[in-house]
């Protein structure tokens, strides 16, 4: 898939090369029109190593990397799915859970690798801070904190935190978010 038009397309990749040569421009004119974007500017850093590749390239590794991440998430969630529910399953049932919700989701996924999103994978970390959170919070905050830095709703899970009393993990997430925008400091700046 090369991502025409998409956000890969108009927004990760363009970006990244931007901030590998020193042309960021957040929501400001550039030499070809505004370049405004939804996205937090650290899901950027995400793509610098793919903007210095050729853009088919780079296209095609973001693609293979979003299936392996839809495959793990499948994979690590009914198996999740699996232990949560312990004896009221049987070992057929998880693979047919796996490929279930892949089945359901199939419009949502079939979008997400056309256009180049990152939503796969913030679904891939969604499933590993439920793996992590029983038994290291603090790491699940910091997963919950990436998955915020790529996209604002991510900070929604701090209140679920707080009502869970999972103070580890709420803490983890605020430090961490915090970190990531501090090592965008020197890309954007203090504006942003």
């Amino acid at each position: 898939t090369n991502h025409q038009g998409g956000d890969f397309h108009n927004h990760f990749y363009p970006a990244a090369q931007m901030l590998v040569t020193g042309e960021w421009r957040f929501m400001e004119p550039t030499a070809t029109g505004t370049f405004n974007t939804l996205y937090l500017p650290v899901t950027f850093l995400l793509f610098v190593p793919l903007s210095q590749l050729p853009y088919l390239v780079a296209a095609a590794v973001w693609s293979m990397f979003s299936v392996v991440c839809l495959l793990l998430a499948a994979t690590l969630g009914a198996r999740l799915v699996g232990e949560r529910l312990k004896s009221r399953l049987d070992s057929a049932t998880l693979p047919t859970a796996a490929a279930l919700t892949i089945g359901l989701l199939v419009s949502k996924i079939v979008v997400d690798l056309n256009l180049g999103q990152i939503d796969i994978l913030l679904g891939l970390l969604l499933v590993l801070s439920a793996i992590l959170l029983p038994h290291r919070s603090m790491q699940a905050g910091a997963v919950l904190a990436v998955v915020a830095s790529f996209k604002i709703i991510g900070l929604l899970f701090l209140p679920w935190l707080l009502l869970r009393r999972a103070w580890q993990a709420a803490a983890a997430l605020v430090v961490t978010y915090l970190l990531l925008w501090m090592v965008m400091i020197p890309w954007l700046g203090w504006e942003v």
